[in-house]
């Protein structure tokens, strides 16, 4: 891809002016041709110059902006891979450690009513995490999810004997059970089961890596979910929304309350303050998205979850106070291939993670949605239960 730098934010103004000449188009003048030392850092006031999936990159004060979180970071930064890292969610082993690092976490369903976390982390600031977890087991549609980004799959197990949709088995993950025991480690945690006490650090995962031989930086192939807003900015046509809620399905009952000083929605859970244990505070999100999909129960030995996310449904996107409809779409261009084994199948690919579809989120009116910069939480929800998310 060529890229071409749009160095120091320039404003449309700026930009027409070094492009064109006497009210006609300069044919010797192209942006890839005009170094970024020409440019002055100036404020972006027009949302539609960002996009993550143009060849032209945004810079200011040299810095590119996060596709994950539409803030301003290191252009090297930008460039790395994410780490995505299974995290309990159950009451049996809350608090977690090292949540409030994560810059997008998904809660998904597993067996029975319960969730757990996938958290995905840039290696930056993963590399200053010290204790992350409880890690725990991966499920189907996680292992898909971190395949979406691109990401490292961390997990301490998983249930690998399932027939109708077994895991991926030649994602790069790091199982902290079995072949990477070396990059986790177990925390004294008196009246909490062994399950609960499975840890790891950025360090101990950035070394497990580079020890497996992975890529730190993302595939060319590489597409982004989200597209952000410049800077932070109100939903016009939206519904005040200073609570929502999740009434059923989710033993938990996780539900958001919006904090008008800090603009953020601050999540609880089991009727509680979730908040991350390293650092005593409440985690809390610019966004919150409410992703509604088919869920099916699978055959292995627990009755775990599969989620249908592709194709195209409906949600909710929640932040600044206020909620509005939302569609989502995933198209997949492959399939994976299964192939039988003595204790199921394997889930087997062949293409680049893309290949098998990035979910866009678009606005009521087919516009593609655009976040507020910040840390986004999503979660899939049963579309036969959304009449059970309400908000006030």
């Amino acid at each position: 891809m060529n890229k071409k730098l749009l160095a120091g934010a320039l404003s449309v103004a700026m930009l027409l002016a070094a492009c064109t000449g006497c009210g006609k188009k300069d044919e010797e003048t192209d942006i890839s041709s005009i170094s970024d030392g020409q440019f002055y850092a100036v404020e972006l006031t027009d949302s539609s110059m960002i996009s993550t999936n143009t060849d032209v990159t945004m810079m200011k004060d040299g810095k590119v902006l996060s596709d994950m979180t539409g803030e301003w970071i290191d252009p090297e930064t930008a460039n790395k891979r994410y780490v995505a890292i299974m995290v309990v969610n159950n009451n049996l082993g809350l608090p977690q450690s090292g949540v409030e690092n994560a810059d997008v976490i998904y809660e998904m369903l597993e067996e029975g009513g319960i969730s757990r976390l996938l958290c995905l982390f840039n290696q930056d600031t993963l590399a200053a995490t010290d204790k992350i977890g409880p890690v725990r087991s991966t499920r189907v549609n996680f292992d898909r999810k971190a395949l979406e980004h691109d990401a490292v799959l961390v997990h301490w197990g998983g249930i690998w004997a399932m027939k109708e949709m077994p895991l991926i088995t030649d994602l790069d993950d790091m199982n902290l059970n079995t072949e990477s025991s070396a990059y986790g480690f177990r925390v004294s945690r008196p009246g909490y089961g062994s399950e609960f006490t499975g840890y790891t650090s950025g360090e101990k995962i950035l070394q497990g890596m580079s020890d497996k031989g992975f890529d730190f930086d993302k595939c060319k192939e590489y597409k982004s979910m989200f597209q952000f807003n410049v800077s932070d900015k109100d939903l016009e046509d939206g519904t005040a929304c200073n609570k929502i809620s999740i009434n059923s399905d989710l033993e938990s009952r996780p539900y958001f309350e919006y904090d008008a000083e800090t603009k953020l929605y601050k999540k609880f859970t089991y009727g509680d303050v979730q908040f991350d244990e390293t650092s005593g505070n409440q985690i809390a999100f610019k966004n919150v998205i409410y992703e509604f999909c088919p869920h099916y129960v699978l055959s292995d030995e627990v009755g775990s979850k599969y989620i249908d996310d592709v194709g195209e449904g409906e949600g909710l996107y929640v932040t600044n106070g206020k909620v509005i409809p939302i569609k989502w779409k995933k198209d997949a261009k492959k399939k994976f291939a299964y192939k039988e084994e003595i204790f199921g199948q394997e889930a087997t690919r062949d293409g680049a993670c893309s290949d098998y579809g990035v979910t866009k989120f678009y606005t009521m009116d087919g516009e593609e949605l655009r976040l507020n910069p910040g840390k986004t939480y999503i979660t899939l929800f049963p579309d036969s239960s959304k009449d059970n998310v309400s908000y006030e």
